[in-house]
């Protein structure tokens, strides 16, 4: 019987639970079209203006670690 590490463990319940990830995905666009509307309707050098930055930074780092995170589960649950 052959014991699995911590971190197979984990990306193994990672890619088990890939389909939480489309739930993160739309909420990231949702925050995305929300931060949109700011940018529309708020004036430059308001403090809206400021937050919807703030915010567009968040989303978008957000969207890349869930995105690499999903493509490293993936990965590692394709290798032999």
């Amino acid at each position: 019987m052959t014991s699995m590490s911590w971190r197979d463990e984990f990306w193994t319940l990672v890619y088990e639970s890939r389909e939480y990830f489309r739930l993160i995905w739309a909420f990231l666009v949702l925050m995305a079209l929300l931060s949109a509307v700011s940018f529309v309707f708020g004036r430059p050098g308001t403090a809206s203006r400021a937050i919807a930055y703030v915010n567009l930074i968040l989303i978008v780092g957000l969207g890349v670690i869930a995105i690499g995170t999903y493509w490293y589960a993936a990965r590692r649950q394709r290798e032999p």
